[in-house]
């Protein structure tokens, strides 16, 4: 979720069984909700986004997702220091980990070999 930041960050997914699995939210409950669906051939490739000190601590102002297919975001204020996480060709992201309070402070990720 964001509004001028990057308030919060979650994930649903569908597990082998079919059920729908969800994860956070971390941060805060402020924002407007942004959804996204990836196709099941789609694979995340890079994050990025700015971060700069806001109401006290420092926050992700903003934050886009680029996939094999497409580009998500960015959501919030592109204002700030930038941030840029690519995997290299033969890898992909598939996770992440975050660090969050009133907003999200901290966005790191787990990256996977396809080769």
């Amino acid at each position: 979720m964001s509004g001028e930041v990057i308030d919060s960050i979650a994930f649903s997914y569908i597990d082998q069984a079919g059920k729908k699995q969800t994860t956070g939210p971390w941060g805060g409950s402020g924002g407007s909700p942004h959804t996204i669906k990836l196709a099941a051939s789609e694979v995340v490739k890079e994050i990025s986004g700015t971060y700069a000190p806001y109401q006290g601590a420092t926050v992700i102002t903003s934050f886009k997702l680029v996939t094999n297919v497409q580009t998500f975001g960015p959501w919030g204020t592109e204002d700030g220091t930038p941030l840029r996480v690519p995997v290299q060709s033969g890898s992909q992201i598939e996770g992440f980990f975050t660090r969050g309070g009133v907003h999200l402070e901290a966005i790191g990720v787990y990256k996977w070999s396809t080769s």
